[in-house]
């Protein structure tokens, strides 16, 4: 209910601001607009090279003690960064330097939300933020890339999510967390075509991916509470698939060179197994149902 008020009240209001502004500054094309409403907000709107042309910033805060800090530098082109705020001490920081059509978007709802973004050489990257909540916190680095996309949306309270997508080219990330106390890490840091995936739903539950090679994949659900999933990639054609529902299971899942296929399924309570593949081509299958299983592959 929380959530569908305010996102009723978001998209008009979005709507008037746009043109009944509160304040407005243009350079060199660029184009930054602010509005406050409530008390001891602040917001900082930064284009500062003169090679930047045609860029955007919308920065929005309702509420009391909000803090909302954007900088688009270098040459940037048609950019874009959005950041709106509803209720109190929630923070967000931009930096995007010398891409071009990059896109951050953050909304925030709730009580001290903290999301921090950079995209620094890159091109069509977006990097968006969705938080409602309280006390939740999410990060997004994306540093030499082309397409990356990012992406951290976190209900509940005290989420946190990091996304660090380095010198990857094609790379997406993704991270969703539902409930409270979860942690997801998404770190992919080659080139090509690197994917990841991460969804929680529940308490206490962590997630830990990363990838380096060329065309690395991920999945990683967890349904319950405390669930552990670790995954390390490191070759070609890599893909894996880890589901989890329940409370205290564990998954890990190292793999390394050509062709390999993982998936790992855990149903119960406590469940443990272990996953290494370092050859050529290979598949592991792990399924577990009930409680205190242990399972290892090694191939």
């Amino acid at each position: 209910m929380f959530k569908e008020i305010f996102m009723k009240t978001y998209t008009p209001i979005a709507a008037v601001m746009v043109f009944a502004i509160s304040s407005a500054a243009m350079a060199e094309n660029n184009t930054a607009v602010q509005v406050q409403i409530g008390a001891m907000n602040n917001a900082i709107a930064d284009q500062e090279s003169p090679l930047s042309s045609d860029n955007f910033i919308l920065q929005t805060q309702f509420g009391y003690r909000n803090k909302a800090e954007a900088i688009q530098d270098g040459t940037e082109t048609g950019s874009a960064i959005f950041q709106t705020q509803f209720g109190q001490m929630n923070r967000a920081s931009s930096l995007q330097e010398d891409g071009y059509d990059n896109l951050t978007s953050v909304l925030q709802v709730g009580t001290k939300n903290k999301a921090f973004t950079f995209q620094v050489l890159t091109v069509g990257d977006h990097a968006l933020v969705d938080q409602y909540g309280e006390f939740n916190r999410a990060e997004v680095s994306q540093m030499w890339g082309n397409y990356n996309l990012g992406s951290i949306k976190q209900d509940g309270t005290g989420n946190k999510g990091w996304i660090d997508q380095w010198a990857s080219e094609y790379s997406i990330g993704l991270i969703e967390q539902h409930g409270q106390d979860n942690r997801a890490r998404t770190q992919q840091w080659g080139t090509l075509g690197s994917h990841s995936y991460t969804y929680q739903y529940g308490t206490g539950n962590r997630a830990n991916v990363t990838q380096t090679a060329f065309y690395s994949d991920s999945l990683i659900i967890q349904h319950g509470e405390y669930n552990r999933a670790r995954v390390d990639q490191f070759g070609v054609d890599l893909s894996q698939v880890t589901l989890q529902v329940g409370i205290g299971n564990k998954a890990v899942t190292m793999q390394e060179e050509y062709g390999h296929k993982s998936f790992t399924t855990q149903l119960g309570e406590y469940n443990v197994h272990h996953t290494t593949q370092l050859g050529y081509n290979e598949t592991a299958v792990a399924t577990q149902f009930g409680a205190a299983n242990k399972g290892v592959i090694n191939q």
